[in-house]
């Protein structure tokens, strides 16, 4: 598959993406856009609850 067929692909996914967040949103874009960044700071939360959570032995140990 050529670069391009890749990057088309892609695009189109992408193009997928946005409109099935939009449609689940009932078409309000600003509703959309926020849920994707609430949804994105969801992960980053938990991992910061789990960081704290570890031991100080235990996180050297998962620095190496």
């Amino acid at each position: 598959m050529s670069q391009t067929a890749l990057r088309n692909d892609n695009a189109d996914d992408l193009d997928f993406v946005v409109d099935e967040a939009i449609r689940v949103a009932g078409g309000d874009m600003r509703t959309a856009i926020l849920s994707l960044i609430r949804g994105q700071h969801q992960p980053e939360a938990q991992m910061d609850k789990t960081a704290s959570s570890m031991t100080p032995g235990y996180a050297r140990r998962q620095m190496r």
